[in-house]
């Protein structure tokens, strides 16, 4: 009897690996263009350009203060993300007459914030490196499981 299931289980394993190779993944391929115009306000102050945006901006100490925009894509929970790129169209060289300003330290409430520029200041290189960063969450919404881009 146990050479009769040792059998068996030895002719069930060639067939499962014989109909997993006849597998179809669908797969969909999907291009969202964004494409917008931002106009720029600078504003000059204390030696420094700022630039004034109703958007969020980066707050990381001695680094530029630059706002960004934030973009959230819904997709069906299931589906694979598998890359994503942005490509940057239009780019116009804006000569400033400061440097922009940078992030203060933060600070506990009460003691008075002090602005110094950090380390990207004496390089010779673009801040931020990449044009843009992105996370894939899960979630919930409108009741029904969702992925978050």
């Amino acid at each position: 009897m146990n050479k009769l299931i040792a059998i068996l289980v030895m002719m069930a394993i060639p067939a499962f690996f014989i109909n997993a190779g006849n597998v179809v993944m669908n797969t969909d391929t999907e291009t969202i263009s964004a494409n917008e115009t931002i106009s720029i306000n600078i504003s000059y102050s204390e030696g420094y350009a700022s630039i004034v945006e109703q958007m969020p901006y980066l707050h990381i100490a001695g680094y530029p203060m630059l706002p960004y925009k934030v973009k959230t894509y819904v997709f069906p929970a299931g589906s694979i993300v598998k890359s994503i790129a942005a490509k940057p169209e239009k780019i116009e060289k804006i000569s400033l007459k400061e440097k922009i300003k940078p992030a203060p330290e933060p600070v506990t409430t009460g003691k008075e914030s002090v602005v110094r520029e950090g380390p990207v200041y004496s390089k010779d290189e673009f801040y931020p490196q990449k044009w843009y960063d992105y996370s894939i969450k899960a979630g919930i919404k409108d009741g029904k499981h969702v992925i978050f881009v």
